[in-house]
């Protein structure tokens, strides 16, 4: 949902201010008493996601893993490093093929290659 994710409820509140199918998406969820947290233990939860101008949920729960970052209002949950609504229970809507939990864990934004250099000559490379 957010390209990068969020480390801040600031974060959170500017995604959702400046983007229109956030803000729809996150209805429901009350941004003023959101507040970061550290998932105590692994779950199974439906996640949202964002392809072209739509939000689909998935249809299989995927595994959020302990120590992962949140936001919370206390009844929702926020995935910090997409930005993605999860829930126990399953929602609507589902895309015919929904993205494999592999697709949803990967990086939401590509870097370019970094630039080749030319190291000096007393450097070594570490492997």
């Amino acid at each position: 949902m957010i390209p990068g994710g969020f480390s801040s409820v600031a974060d959170l509140k500017t995604a959702a201010s400046t983007d229109p199918l956030i803000a729809s998406h996150y209805q429901g969820f009350d941004i003023e008493r959101a507040v970061i947290v550290i998932a105590p233990k692994s779950a199974l939860l439906y996640a949202s996601y964002r392809k072209g101008g739509n939000t689909y949920w998935t249809s299989r729960p995927i595994h959020i893993g302990a120590g992962e970052t949140l936001a919370t209002d206390g009844r929702n949950l926020i995935r910090a490093r997409c930005g993605n609504r999860l829930s126990p229970r399953r929602r609507l809507p589902i895309e015919v093929r929904s993205p494999s939990e592999a697709e949803l864990d990967a990086p939401e934004v590509s870097l370019p290659p970094a630039p080749a250099v030319t190291l000096p000559d007393s450097l070594t490379p570490v492997n």
